[in-house]
């Protein structure tokens, strides 16, 4: 279970992201690479330079920023040289020993869903996920993080769906959610996950 730590950040969120570096390297281990993405133009501290193995440009600058930090997460699989990715944000702050394994069960990756029946009208996403992918979900799969993801589905996911970034583009109202999109080509396609509700 060969794992690579991923985050997407941008300037405002550095204060947060120092104090989830701190919290990381005190408590995770099992990691093969830490990488980062920012905006073009940041300013790279030097606690990111000794923790980070690579700190990535992102090539989303030209979208909102709430779309292209996505954008940058469903491209992770082409900046990786790991099975699995481990996203993490800015504002995760680990308080114990933390391993991806945890993340597994009988060798899968864990991955959080819960039935859309259950969440009632405050959370949007099935229709945003209908209008972009084509079919209804059952299950919302922005659950718990951090959130491990087979590298094979994510780059999978981007090869089926090579128009999703124009999608993201062009929509004006931010309706667009990347782990509810990999997660639900996951589950209606039975890539090899441990698929539990047990994260609410």
């Amino acid at each position: 279970m060969n794992t690579t730590l991923f985050v997407r950040s941008y300037p405002r969120d550095f204060e947060w992201l120092h104090y989830s570096i701190q919290s990381m390297e005190k408590y995770i281990t099992g990691i093969f690479e830490n990488v980062l993405v920012i905006p073009r133009g940041s300013k790279v501290t030097s606690e990111m330079s000794s923790f980070f193995h690579r700190i990535i440009y992102s090539p989303h600058d030209d979208v909102d920023g709430y779309i292209g930090q996505q954008l940058d997460k469903m491209d992770a699989w082409k900046y990786v040289n790991t099975d699995y990715i481990l996203y993490t944000d800015s504002d995760c702050i680990y308080t114990g020993p933390f391993n991806p394994s945890m993340l597994f069960n009988e060798f899968r990756p864990i991955l959080n869903m819960t039935p859309y029946s259950e969440l009632g009208s405050t959370v949007p996403w099935q229709g945003v996920v209908e209008k972009a992918l084509g079919f209804i979900p059952v299950y919302e799969f922005m659950r718990c993080f951090p959130i491990i993801h087979r590298t094979e589905t994510v780059a999978e996911f981007a090869k089926a769906y090579p128009d999703i970034k124009e999608f993201g583009r062009n929509i004006t109202n931010k309706a667009f959610s990347e782990f509810n999109f990999i997660g639900a080509y996951a589950y209606r396609n039975r890539h090899p996950y441990h698929y539990t509700e047990e994260c609410k």
